[in-house]
């Protein structure tokens, strides 16, 4: 059984085409144990496996993918476990796609926490908590939002970041039926009685450049930018004949030596030769181009950090004297997300 068979048997799709988990007993998740869920690229054959749906974590199928650890409860364990195979391989809604890995764990994080502290006041799932009497849900809620973290609870009043936290994971439990409209209202309405530590000139935004240094940064990006253009005829020129050098060269073992290009060009380029020296000096002018080139992408599009640092060669067009820059998005979805700015 693989793990299009097992999503199968975890979720229904509402009127909306929103995805539900199914109501299912202990009995019924542990049929699914041995579904496959993917198997590991880790390099060392040791490291190389199956995934289940029965392991006691779920290790990443990437090399640099972290592992998703559970609670060790069992119902908690399963629900936790349908939540994270929907959210990272459909998200939401019928035909849509999953979230990262990195993002399904950081989602993950919270309802974990939340379920090791209804475990040690003697419920099993989350549905069971779903079904408490309001009063009751309200105060375990309050509770676990001011726990401390040693006493799995979020520690609001000390962390910053595990407001956020808790904000971004509610919604999904909520959206996939384990907590009912009216449970997810009561957590929202104790997350907001909880008073904010944020202070009135805090801010998590990111500091602000000065306009002065702002525009010099700008200029001086501009201007060696301009020079690299100015000066690219000669580049490929001179480039032009050290290609033509090592052409007559023929150097042996080449194929090998393709990781290193410069150990190549030692070998068969004399020093002596004027291209040889003219690439050198204008190496200076194009060494910190792609950097140039970042600053002025970065400043006048509005793109984020890593959007500009994903880029590729040809990513902009020129239409109706306007530049167009075409990125690629792959933080929250799995496939590429093409945007146009």
């Amino acid at each position: 059984m693989d793990i299009t068979y097992l999503i199968d048997q975890l979720h229904v799709v509402d009127f909306a085409g929103q995805l539900k988990l199914k109501v299912l007993c202990l009995e019924q998740y542990q049929r699914l144990d041995e579904c496959i869920l993917w198997r590991t690229e880790r390099g060392q054959l040791s490291l190389i496996k199956n995934v289940t749906f029965g392991d006691a974590e779920y290790k990443g199928k990437g090399r640099s993918d972290g592992a998703i650890s559970f609670t060790g409860s069992r119902l908690f364990d399963y629900e936790l476990k349908s939540i994270s195979l929907l959210y990272y391989k459909i998200g939401h809604i019928e035909g849509g796609y999953g979230f990262e890995w990195s993002t399904t764990r950081s989602m993950l994080y919270p309802l974990k926490k939340f379920a090791w502290f209804l475990s040690e006041r003697d419920y099993d799932s989350f549905r069971e908590f779903d079904q408490a009497h309001p009063i009751t849900q309200r105060e375990l809620i309050n509770n676990f939002l001011l726990a401390s973290n040693s006493d799995n609870g979020m520690d609001l009043q000390s962390f910053i970041s595990s407001r956020k936290a808790i904000q971004d994971s509610l919604p999904v439990i909520h959206r996939y039926g384990l907590f009912s409209n009216d449970t997810a209202a009561i957590f929202y309405d104790v997350i907001d009685a909880i008073p904010s530590i944020e202070i009135e000139d805090y801010s998590t935004s990111h500091p602000v450049i000065p306009t002065g240094i702002l525009k010099r940064v700008i200029q001086q990006s501009k201007e060696r930018i301009d020079e690299a253009e100015r000066l690219l005829p000669e580049w490929e020129e001179a480039n032009e004949d050290l290609i033509n050098k090592l052409e007559v060269s023929r150097p042996k073992f080449a194929k090998k030596l393709v990781s290193n290009a410069a150990q190549i060009i030692r070998r068969h380029v004399s020093p002596e030769d004027d291209f040889n020296e003219k690439l050198e000096g204008l190496f200076k002018s194009f060494r910190r181009l792609r950097v140039d080139v970042y600053v002025q992408v970065l400043v006048f599009t509005g793109m984020r950090n890593q959007e500009v640092a994903e880029l590729e060669n040809d990513a902009a067009k020129s239409r109706d004297k306007r530049f167009y820059i075409q990125s690629i998005l792959s933080k929250t979805a799995p496939g590429k997300m093409t945007l146009n700015w």
